[in-house]
């Protein structure tokens, strides 16, 4: 049975006292007595539910939403967060790390070096226990124990996203914009929703009169696998960084300063200039470009999969408009339905993801210059608006065994479905017994031309960079 002989003063004694934990499960560490008390209150289901019995029961201390640290005279925040086992890169983080929620009213009176953000999260004490689906909480085995310094044990450009990131955030409910924040609006630092329901998850903001959904602060579930990985050599091995470890420098303005010089350029100008030469008809011809162009000779660069940043390039026609739409993984017909939208597939690749736009134009001459770049993430008003209708009408379709007749173009003016197999055999299972041809979620051409209009007449210098 566990003890609580520790230091509650020394981060040392804390983590001395975790570390009991390691390879081990609460049901080995627990007596029977605390086991029989806790069984028949267990809630997988219930977010934080098992981080709430570790902190009661091994660390003796009631769980609470102080803004303080769990042991404030350690200065030490406890978090509690699963990890999952992958064949190719083995453990990695199954979810964000939630840093505690977001204080509108006070946020905007912060600053970085002494905000409540920094107070409560500066140094984290994480317990990493391995998720299993078909096994009681009682018998997760944690596996990692991690006393992190979040300024002081990470690289230094890192700290300077971070720092960044919240400082997004803190302005834009400073304007009054609390309800459109996005997970995509920032880097490694979210702001995720936070809240039991729709309803209830809604409250005031400064600044303005439109209420706001509750939202936290969290570290996002690519940036934890980092922190996760077991081995730091085959990460290096495999990824090339932008940014030099120990240099402060954010990741816009590293990718603004290696792409302004090639804006203006055609393809074949920009290989001349990067001294190289590929075929054109190459699927990945324009992916390999921009790789070149931002000095990565690797497939993965580490900063955009930390940040869950995916390279898009978009050819813009004479007009303006994009030779074509955008499209997303095939759809899983049977997933969907099982689906809720706060934690769909679709919502996440959207609400999490950010952007690289590498955009091209094409001459009357037929040639294809580089036009622009751009950071991009989906407003919050167009995924719950027109995103989330194109997705319910999906599920009714396909309740309705229409996974064959799915919302096209012209039933939205941000999203539809559509077919994106290789090719006609190229199908999938429905809930309903049959194969269909599989589809897509694609964002319009015509949406995408209108959100490049709109980053032209807000960008901060005539080169695309928009932060």
């Amino acid at each position: 049975m566990i003890t609580y002989d520790f230091d509650r003063t020394s981060k040392t004694s804390i983590k001395a006292h975790a570390d009991k934990l390691l390879y081990k499960a609460l049901r080995q560490v627990l007596s029977d007595v605390q086991i029989k008390k806790i069984e028949p209150k267990l809630n997988k289901k219930r977010k934080g539910h098992f981080g709430d019995i570790v902190e009661k029961y091994v660390f003796d201390k009631e769980p609470d939403n102080s803004p303080e640290p769990d042991f404030p005279e350690a200065k030490l925040e406890l978090k509690t967060t699963p990890i999952k086992k992958s064949s190719r890169k083995g453990f990695i983080s199954k979810e964000r790390l939630v840093l505690g929620m977001i204080d509108y009213d006070t946020i905007i009176h912060d600053k970085w070096k002494t905000s409540a953000f920094l107070k409560k999260n500066a140094h984290l004490l994480i317990l990493f226990y391995l998720f299993e689906e078909d096994i009681s909480p009682l018998d997760y085995k944690f596996r990692l124990i991690k006393l992190l310094d979040l300024l002081g044990d990470l690289p230094a450009a890192d700290i300077v996203q971070i720092q960044k990131d919240w400082e997004t955030i803190a302005a834009k409910v400073t304007a009054g914009k609390a309800h459109e924040l996005s997970e995509g609006d920032t880097f490694y630092l979210g702001a995720c929703t936070k809240g039991a329901t729709a309803e209830k998850s809604y409250r005031s903001q400064p600044n303005s009169k439109v209420p706001a959904k509750s939202r936290a602060y969290s570290l996002k579930q690519n940036y934890l696998n980092f922190i996760v990985a077991e081995n730091k050599a085959t990460i290096e091995k495999e990824h090339d960084a932008l940014i030099s470890e120990w240099v402060p420098e954010t990741i816009e303005s590293i990718v603004h300063n290696k792409l302004k010089g090639f804006i203006g350029l055609t393809t074949t100008e920009i290989e001349k200039k990067l001294g190289r030469y590929s075929a054109s008809s190459s699927k990945s011809y324009y992916a390999d470009l921009a790789r070149a162009m931002l000095s990565a000779k690797k497939k993965k660069i580490a900063e955009f999969e930390k940040a869950n940043v995916t390279m898009k390039t978009i050819r813009l026609k004479k007009s303006g408009t994009p030779k074509e739409s955008m499209s997303f993984p095939a759809m899983d017909y049977i997933g969907i339905m099982n689906e809720e939208w706060d934690e769909s597939t679709l919502r996440d690749q959207l609400s999490e993801n950010k952007f690289l736009f590498l955009i091209y134009k094409y001459d009357e001459d037929g040639s294809l210059r580089f036009n622009k770049y751009m950071f991009w993430n989906m407003p919050y008003a167009d995924l719950e608006e027109h995103a989330r209708k194109v997705w319910d009408e999906v599920r009714t379709r396909i309740a309705a065994h229409r996974a064959n007749d799915l919302p096209g173009i012209a039933f939205n003016p941000v999203c539809h479905a559509r077919p994106h197999g290789r090719n006609k055999h190229d199908k999938a299972p429905t809930p309903y017994g049959t194969m269909v041809k599989k589809q897509s979620f694609w964002l319009n051409a015509s949406y995408i031309r209108e959100q490049i209009k709109k980053d032209s007449l807000t960008r901060h210098d005539a080169v695309g960079f928009h932060c």
